[in-house]
Order: C-alpha cells, then structure tokens, then sequence
C-alpha cells in the first residue's frame, strides 16, 4: 500500500474516533460506572454516527477513490481498539471479541456501501465527461 493511502486510512481512523467521542460528548452522554466503561460510553453515538460515516463514504468514495472495506473498518477502528484495551484492563471482560469484532465489522456496512456508491458515482461521471470530450472531438 503506498504510503499516501496508509495516511489517509489513518486520518479516517482519527477523523473517526473524533467524530464519535464528540458525538457522545454533545448528547450529554455519561459513561457508567464499572467494567464496560468507555464502550458503553461510545455506543451512544451509533445511529448518528452511522448517518454521518455514510456521508463521508460518499465523499471519501468519490473523491479519494479509497477501498470501501478498509475506508469502513477504518472509520469505526475506535470500537475494536476501545474491547481490546478494556479486555487488557478488566480481566474476564470481552471474552467473545472475535464476536464483537464481527458486529463492529456490521457497524461499518453503511459506510462501506457508501463508499461504493460514490466510486461508481464518480466512475460515471468521468465516462460522462469522456463521452461529452470526444463528441466535441468529431
């Protein structure tokens, strides 16, 4: 992978992780006491994150022209990070995380369709554009 894209995969990430703490922050969300601390706290921001990260994969798809599935698995990277570090803190926690990593992987579906769309949106209207060139052309 070319080093541009490994950067911009990891803007997403931290684009991302932005996105979603803010999210909670600004609905006033409180994290609860005990084990589950910070992933309960970030659950708070799914479905208005999900609206915002299929934006963004619009935009991303379009623009960058990036791979859907790690544009997507990027913009969520939070969720599995956050299970990895509390199953490290709290001992016996997030015992199933091949599982959970699977619904965070579903979590980022939207945004990855998103992404397709907006390269094949932007594929269409650089054929579009080709077509309009070359009728000029003639």
């Amino acid at each position: 992978m070319p080093q541009g894209k490994f950067l911009k995969y990891v803007l997403l990430a931290i684009a991302g992780s932005i996105i979603i703490v803010s999210i909670c922050i600004s609905r006033h969300a409180t994290p609860v006491p005990g084990e589950y601390h910070y992933s309960s706290f970030l659950r708070y921001s799914l479905n208005p994150a999900t609206i915002i990260f299929f934006i963004v994969g619009l935009v991303i798809g379009y623009y960058w022209q990036l791979n859907p599935w790690l544009t997507g698995c990027s913009l969520y990277f939070i969720f599995p990070i956050t299970a990895i570090v509390e199953a490290l803190v709290y001992e016996g926690t997030h015992n199933l995380i091949p599982f959970e990593l699977a619904i965070y992987y579903a979590y980022s579906l939207p945004a990855i369709v998103a992404v397709f769309i907006g390269r094949y949106v932007a594929r269409l209207i650089k054929q579009q554009r080709k077509t309009t060139d070359d009728e000029v052309v003639d």
